[in-house]
């Protein structure tokens, strides 16, 4: 059965509070993967576990503490039915969805930085995954998704529209908004991410703060994470990864803006390209912005 992952951070609808990073619900099967496209590229070769840190133990309140999940192998990733990239399907597209006139959903110093916070999410996908990203013109979040009691708009029936218009090229089309975003049976989540769709939907609303470095830091992490469950790659489980779970923002914040040796390798065998060309440009990118794994990248280019 095809899947939605939603990237939620949640508070139980009680007063006992709970955390949520993924939740699993059956996806309408919009589109399937592509069926011109039989052969299999070959496994890319080991990346060096030296100056990857394993995870230890979970701790409470962590998500592998509320959440056990079993990792995803390289060969059962490669031996699945996964969203991947193809000589039919090369682009990623970015949908900015537009609030109704005179509301505002961040506070000043966020939406101030927040055009140019989606500038730099174009360039980063593009470094990240290898491939164009394409920077679509605005259009309105659809209205029929809001739910005025709540206040909030359903990430579920947002991502329902927008899988209806993946464009024939696109391996993933995400919807950006400024707004509140919850799912059934949550307060509030980060985004939703359908593997069976190719289409998301993200919210910048709970990244604020007012350290505008950080607020970048997390929009890239959300948009990366989320984008490589459209790919099919699950939680990372064994790995200080960007595709960790998370509970609550404190504890994504704690999580490197980067992949482990295994879900490297199956981003690798998904979309093809140069290992060491693609940490040259993550490189750039993180010094430019003035991120902590600039060292880490630095390093592993001198192994």
């Amino acid at each position: 059965m095809r899947k939605k992952l939603a990237l939620a951070l949640a508070v139980g609808l009680s007063a006992l509070a709970l955390g949520l990073l993924t939740r699993f619900v059956a996806a309408k099967p919009y589109l399937r993967p592509c069926r011109l496209c039989v052969d299999l590229p070959a496994l890319p070769p080991p990346e060096p576990e030296e100056g990857h840190e394993k995870l230890g133990p979970p701790k409470p309140g962590d998500w592998r503490f509320s959440y056990p999940e079993e990792p995803q192998t390289l060969e059962q990733y490669a031996a699945s039915d996964v969203n991947r990239r193809c000589p039919h399907r090369t682009t990623l597209y970015i949908q900015v969805l537009d609030s109704r006139p005179g509301r505002l959903a961040l506070k000043p110093v966020c939406a101030a930085a927040y055009p140019k916070v989606v500038e730099r999410m174009k360039e980063y996908l593009e470094a990240f995954f290898g491939m164009p990203v394409v920077l679509l013109p605005p259009v309105p979040i659809p209205e029929e998704a809001f739910v005025e009691e709540r206040d909030q708009y359903d990430a579920d029936a947002v991502t329902d529209r927008l899988a209806l218009k993946v464009p024939a090229d696109a391996v993933a089309y995400v919807g950006l908004t400024t707004e509140d975003l919850f799912a059934p049976g949550l307060n509030y989540v980060f985004g939703v991410g359908s593997l069976g769709s190719r289409a998301g939907v993200y919210s910048m609303r709970r990244l604020q703060t007012d350290d505008l470095r950080l607020f970048l830091e997390r929009a890239l992490k959300l948009v990366v994470h989320e984008t490589g469950h459209i790919f099919s790659i699950h939680h990372c489980v064994t790995w200080r990864c960007v595709m960790q779970g998370a509970n609550s923002a404190s504890e994504q914040d704690q999580q490197p803006l980067r992949l482990c040796p295994v879900d490297l390798r199956k981003l690798e065998w998904n979309v093809g390209g140069d290992r060491a060309a693609r940490y040259e440009r993550l490189l750039r990118l993180h010094r430019d912005y003035g991120f902590a794994d600039a060292d880490w990248i630095e390093a592993r280019l001198k192994r």
